[in-house]
């Protein structure tokens, strides 16, 4: 995968090769864009230094999946963890999230945020988004990013429309930002881990809606039991648009909403 600045997002099916002070930020949603049926839309996921990647995501997390499944290669889904796994996988995978340090991410909208007038929900919220990551972004040395989008037939088409350009600097630099989707079929450990994520916080702002003062474990291993510093978290209440024609703000609750 080639770095450097795009403007719109391009499917790929390249094996991922990254520079080490490349920024790889993996993302996969929860809910639904257009909130049909669903109470939430989300969009978040791990980010992690190419000069990391296989120590802190590859090989600890095909572990993962050789423990829960007898196969180093056999990908996991967060939606159908739970189904399998044994206590002590349960356990493993919390461990798993409250150590390795990996970033992780979210911004989330639901039925009661505010949005802006004659939006739509995805395009409002991938701006509360570009903000988790450039969150992320001054917290490293990197001199590049490189954003693998997991690749949806349903939502595909609203991302490329709205998403634009993540655009960056350092020092009065522009950072190349490479934008691109990637298949689940390409078991992607980054974009498994990325739906882990997804799946914790689709559970805690469910639980949320509904009254419960319950924290999902899942969601406390991944957001609350690691290093506070790798943590970028947004529950939005509401989109603004800046009297000054700069980019929608969005208004909202961290970890303790």
């Amino acid at each position: 995968m080639k770095h450097g600045t795009k403007c719109g997002i391009r499917g790929t099916a390249e094996p991922l090769v990254l520079a080490p002070d490349c920024l790889a930020c993996f993302v996969d949603d929860t809910g639904h864009e257009r909130l049909k049926g669903q109470p939430l839309y989300g969009l978040g996921g791990c980010a992690v230094l190419g000069r990391d990647y296989e120590r802190v995501l590859v090989e600890p997390w095909s572990w993962r999946r050789a423990a829960t499944t007898g196969n180093f290669n056999s990908p996991l889904h967060g939606a159908e963890f739970g189904l399998h796994a044994t206590p002590a996988n349960v356990a493993a995978m919390g461990r798993f999230f409250a150590r390795q340090p990996f970033f992780r991410f979210a911004a989330v909208s639901t039925v009661n945020t505010e949005y802006l007038r004659d939006h739509e929900p995805m395009s409002c919220l991938l701006s509360a988004l570009k903000a988790r990551i450039a969150n992320i972004f001054s917290r490293t040395t990197a001199n590049s990013v490189a954003l693998i989008f997991e690749s949806s037939n349903r939502a595909d088409g609203l991302l490329k429309k709205y998403f634009g350009a993540l655009e960056l600097e350092r020092d009065g630099q522009r950072i190349p930002v490479e934008h691109c989707l990637m298949s689940k079929n390409a078991a992607s450990h980054g974009l498994e881990v990325a739906d882990f994520v997804m799946h914790a916080v689709g559970r805690a702002v469910r639980q949320w809606l509904a009254r419960s003062q319950d924290c999902p474990r899942d969601f406390d291993a991944v957001f609350r039991r690691c290093d506070p510093r790798l943590v970028s978290f947004m529950l939005v209440d509401r989109f603004e648009r800046p009297l000054s024609g700069d980019a929608d703000v969005a208004i909202g609750a961290g970890l303790d909403f």
